[in-house]
């Protein structure tokens, strides 16, 4: 039996529900740099987000993140293949620079034929896919586990007992 993804989606009546993932997953990173009119002043960081949305329908899933640590490829869209696909051995596909229209309609087609493993990337595209970053030092850091207390006990944990219900007798 095959196993499905599931996510919290906005119904059309815009309550939330849980339907079945059956298309791909963007995810479109919006922080520092991604989204930034600092860096990119000439770029409608929201309305790409809003064009995704559009061209994804309920089909596919568009995700806002915080910064994924990959500043100098801003702006960064990460494209996860439906889970159909990722059954077939489709893969996450990484985008930097993604800061024209052009390019976003580029994305939204791709999606919308398949996505990754599905559709061949577009020529447009190819060019800007790149490799997924390895976690950032501060996060391996902060996700590693706690040093050992001195002078604390590190003998393993006893188990846990278990308890049989039993009838009692009449």
């Amino acid at each position: 039996m095959p196993v499905h993804r599931r996510a919290i989606l906005p119904t059309v009546d815009g309550a939330a529900g849980w339907v079945v993932g059956t298309g791909c997953t963007l995810t479109v990173c919006r922080d520092c740099c991604c989204g930034s009119l600092d860096k990119h002043p000439d770029v409608d960081h929201d309305g790409q987000v809003t064009a995704l949305r559009a061209a994804a329908a309920d089909r596919h899933r568009i995700r806002v993140a915080e910064c994924l640590g990959v500043c100098e490829r801003s702006n960064v869209v990460v494209v996860q293949p439906s889970p159909a696909a990722r059954r077939g051995g489709a893969r996450t596909v990484h985008l930097g620079g993604i800061l024209d229209d052009e390019l976003i309609a580029a994305v939204a087609g791709w999606v919308g034929a398949g996505g990754p493993g599905v559709a061949p990337i577009p020529p447009i595209l190819a060019g800007r896919r790149f490799p997924r970053p390895s976690v950032p030092a501060e996060r391996a850091a902060a996700a590693a586990p706690a040093a050992p207390i001195e002078g604390a006990d590190r003998s393993p944990p006893r188990p846990i007992p278990t308890f049989v219900a039993r009838a009692e007798p009449r």
